[in-house]
């Protein structure tokens, strides 16, 4: 016999339908949700690492305009090269300080004949930046990093040879001497103005989208169950005050009558819904009975 057919109130049936319904209408809410909240962290986390670049660029820009010639000429001065003077060192050294901030996050800058070996790019950061020197139009690249391990984005955005530029990676005799004393006479050369060498890469794991994504689906999740609980106590309470409790009355006056109890009391009505009519015609039938039962008694005492 199922739950339906049993003796059961039509509160304890009413609440079974209704969370079987809430069920079969999360399961498919939960399917769009999750992807929707895919799309909206990735979004979000692909606006942060455009954010870390903005930052980088602004970083590149300030050691080109206000330290690179002071920290170039205290470096003559001292025959020792600064390093902090590097547009490009700056940002990566930089943005280690906001490491903490964004984990997970990767700022690199690769170039294809770099000064320092340790900028020398990935077979892939390679192919991003000969992408870049193939579409002279094309100014930023995303997608999927192609390498084994944990699933990654990147952002990329090229980097062109500005003239300033030159004055350490034109020829090493045109270098400072430090510079070349450091890095040594053999790498980072030849550079010449508006050639793309390098790109500004910004490095995600999908782990960081995956992460957000699954803490606010259980946020949004947390949010209905609640939500949930409160219209099912809601309408629980409203259902026992509107329906379930003036049933409750007619039944109990009901089981009165059909013992041969005389009650003379009318049913309390209010309103003018159903129920309200339906305790109309209980006491309109009750009167009736009641005159019925009286009929019966004077015939009796007739005989």
């Amino acid at each position: 016999m199922t739950l339906l057919n049993r003796k059961v109130s039509v509160l304890v049936k009413f609440n079974v339908l209704f969370v079987m319904l809430f069920g079969i209408g999360w399961l498919a809410l939960a399917h769009w949700c999750y992807k929707v909240l895919q799309s909206n962290a990735q979004e979000q986390v692909m606006s942060q690492a455009q954010l870390i670049m903005d930052w980088a660029i602004a970083t590149r820009s300030y050691t080109t305009d206000e330290v690179e010639t002071i920290a170039l000429r205290m470096g003559a001065k001292s025959n020792t090269f600064l390093p902090q003077a590097v547009p490009d060192y700056a940002a990566v050294a930089t943005f280690r300080y906001l490491a903490d901030r964004f984990p997970g996050y990767q700022y690199k800058e690769p170039a294809l004949n770099p000064t320092n070996l340790l900028d020398e790019p990935t077979p892939w950061e390679k192919n991003v930046i000969q992408l870049f020197r193939a579409n002279p139009e094309k100014k930023t690249d995303r997608g999927d990093v192609p390498e084994a391990g944990e699933p990654k984005y990147y952002m990329a955005r090229r980097l062109r040879v500005e003239q300033s530029c030159l004055s350490c990676h034109s020829t090493p005799e045109d270098a400072p001497p430090s510079m070349t004393a450091r890095y040594g006479r053999t790498y980072g050369f030849k550079w010449k103005v508006n050639d793309v060498v390098a790109a500004q890469v910004v490095i995600v794991p999908q782990k960081v989208q995956s992460d957000k994504a699954r803490k606010d689906f259980l946020r949004l999740s947390a949010y209905l169950a609640v939500m949930f609980v409160l219209i099912v106590g809601i309408v629980d309470v409203a259902l026992v005050f509107v329906i379930i409790r003036p049933i409750r009355t007619l039944l109990s006056r009901t089981d009165l009558i059909s013992k041969g109890y005389v009650v003379k009391e009318h049913v309390r009505v209010k309103g003018e819904d159903e129920i309200a009519d339906l305790g109309r015609c209980f006491n309109r039938l009750q009167d009736t009975i009641t005159a019925v039962v009286k009929l019966l008694e004077h015939t009796k005492e007739l005989q």
